[in-house]
C-alpha cells in the first residue's frame, strides 16, 4: 500500500508498537545479546522505517524473529491507514451534508424578513 506524507506522518507519530505472543517462542531460545538486536531492531524499524542491516551469521535467527515483526507491523500499519482513511471519508460526508443542509435552510428563509 502506497501512504501519502500525512499518513506517514500518522504512523511516525504513533506511541505504541504492538508484539504478538507468537514472538515469545523466537525470543526465549536468544541470548540476551540477540534479544537486545532484535528490540532495538524493532524501535528502530518503528521510529525511522529503517530496515536494520542483519547479515552477520550470528544474527540470523535476530533477523527472521525481526522479519516476522515486521510483516506483523506492516499489516496493522496497514489497517491503521485504511480505518483512518475511511473516517476520513466518513467525517467529509457528514460535513458535505451538513453544509447542503445549511445551504438548503439558507433558500427557505424568506427574502426580506430573513
Amino acid at each position: 500500500m502506497n501512504y501519502t506524507k500525512e499518513e506517514l506522518e500518522k504512523l511516525q507519530d504513533r506511541n505504541s508498537i504492538l508484539i504478538q505472543k507468537s514472538m515469545y517462542e523466537d525470543i526465549k531460545i536468544m541470548t540476551e545479546v540477540e534479544t537486545h538486536f532484535l528490540l532495538m531492531a524493532i524501535f528502530e524499524y518503528a521510529i525511522s522505517g529503517i530496515v536494520p542491516t542483519l547479515e552477520r551469521q550470528d544474527q540470523r535467527l535476530v533477523k527472521s524473529a525481526f522479519n516476522r515483526f515486521k510483516m506483523t507491523y506492516e499489516d496493522n500499519s496497514t489497517k491503521f491507514i485504511k480505518t483512518c482513511r475511511q473516517n476520513t471519508k466518513n467525517a467529509n460526508k457528514r460535513w458535505d451534508k451538513k453544509k447542503k443542509d445549511a445551504s438548503e435552510d439558507d433558500s427557505l428563509k424568506h427574502p426580506i424578513y430573513g
